[in-house]
């Protein structure tokens, strides 16, 4: 889920930019094997990396893809 749709106080989904997250993680995924915050167990600590920014990417992606990734998976969404 996107982190704008989870921060407190949201104004709801954005179709397109959560739609967008989505995407970043499906590159990572399809990519990369695994998708970025495997790491995370606990909803609570999944969350507040989400709203961090913190990102762990898969080690075997490329860069160009790793690159694309990070742009895709910010947590501004616009």
């Amino acid at each position: 889920m996107a982190p704008e749709v989870t921060a407190p106080g949201n104004q709801g989904y954005d179709g397109k930019k959560a739609d967008i997250w989505s995407i970043g993680i499906l590159i990572c995924e399809v990519i990369g094997g695994s998708i970025p915050y495997e790491e995370y167990n606990d909803p609570q600590k999944l969350l507040k990396a989400l709203q961090m920014g913190n990102l762990t990417l898969p080690r075997n992606m490329s860069i160009v893809a790793k690159d694309l990734a990070k742009q895709i998976l910010n947590k501004d969404p616009n």
